[in-house]
């Protein structure tokens, strides 16, 4: 795991053992010879990982989650044939029922339901980073941002100055 990853896991670390938690974390092999890449595969090695959504899309948190795609929880039947035992059937439709569905309304319903029981079963920990920072003049009018922290500049206009 990067650096960065590693000292963000063990600030998570301090934290859960200040209330009580305990939160395992092995930074596997780091660099060394693709060592990060096998070590991310191996449950056994690496138990957690940091993991990032660029935006908020419940596509995203199917291809995040599902095992088919990029598996973030390293379910049996995934990307590693490491992972011996754990599945989890209940996720798994879910995700299916976001790929199926046509209404958004109901796909951001089904989003919700997925992101309660990813907390709900401590699969997650959820840590908002944005490291830039925005400005504009007053007269930049219609400037707004995503649910990532990413400016969308679709409408923006400029008043009079």
């Amino acid at each position: 795991m990067d650096v960065a990853a590693f000292l963000a896991l063990t600030l998570a670390h301090a934290n859960f053992r200040r209330r009580g938690g305990f939160l395992r974390r092995n930074g596997g092999r780091g660099f060394l010879f693709g060592g990060l890449v096998l070590d991310n595969l191996d449950p056994l090695k690496t138990p957690v990982t940091v993991a990032m959504v660029g935006r908020a899309d419940p596509d995203v948190i199917k291809s995040g989650f599902y095992p088919k795609n990029r598996d973030w929880l390293l379910q049996k039947g995934g990307i590693s044939d490491k992972v011996q035992s754990f599945v989890d059937d209940h996720l798994n439709q879910l995700l299916e029922a976001i790929a199926s569905e046509p209404d958004q309304q109901k796909r951001l319903a089904i989003s919700g339901e997925i992101q309660t029981w990813v907390l709900d079963q401590a699969y997650q920990i959820p840590i908002f980073e944005e490291p830039q920072a925005f400005a504009a003049a007053p007269y930049v009018k219609g400037l707004a941002f995503e649910a990532v922290g990413r400016p969308s500049f679709y409408n923006v206009w400029l008043a009079a100055h």
